[in-house]
């Protein structure tokens, strides 16, 4: 019985002794220090993740390309105008399409612009200029590469920047005639920071 009464008298002391003001007051103070944290845990969460990473890019494509008459943008200088189309699968990317608008002599001059689709709907845009960077046409102990830049992009690749080193093999339909196009298969290594 003694232990129930002097349980009930702290419990009496303990409710008269707070007020609701300062009930009120503890609780928007405990409120408050927890959307903080809340905050600051999602702030780092969100510093993290926007953080860019530079990554090993491993490529291997192939396709079709053909040589355009009459385009309808004409590349510069005059020269001759080839769509490429093809698919491939690459490290970062996973299975992708690819889109290239390439001009050239044939011999000295390769400019080409396009994009890539990854997997997830992403697109990364880049460029080959030999212009511009003169070592991105060439030949090494690997074979003749081109190396393609990456300059933007769209969802996760919206701040891409890099490069890539591309090997390829290019087979005309007919020889006498390359005119009318042919098929490629190329391979590769880059970086890519995004």
């Amino acid at each position: 019985m003694k232990k129930l009464v002097i349980f009930l008298i702290a419990f009496v002391a303990l409710f008269l002794g707070c007020s609701e003001d300062a009930l009120l007051n503890d609780l928007a103070k405990s409120a408050d220090e927890d959307t903080l944290q809340t905050e600051m845990t999602q702030s780092d969460i969100d510093l993290t993740k926007g953080k860019a990473v530079t990554k090993t890019i491993k490529i291997r494509s192939s396709g079709t390309f053909n040589i355009v008459g009459e385009p309808d943008e004409p590349c510069m200088f005059g020269l001759p105008q080839v769509l490429i189309s093809g698919e491939g699968n690459a490290s970062h990317l996973g299975l992708f399409t690819v889109e290239i608008t390439y001009c050239t002599d044939f011999a000295e001059i390769h400019i080409a612009e396009g994009f890539q689709i990854a997997a997830n709907g992403d697109k990364l845009f880049f460029y080959s200029n030999n212009l511009e960077n003169l070592g991105d046409v060439g030949f090494d102990e690997g074979g003749t590469y081109s190396i393609y830049h990456y300059t933007h992009g769209t969802g996760r690749f919206e701040y891409v920047t890099g490069f890539i080193k591309l090997y390829g093999i290019q087979e005309y339909t007919d020889a006498d005639q390359p005119w009318l196009g042919g098929t490629f298969t190329n391979h590769g290594e880059g970086e890519i920071t995004y």
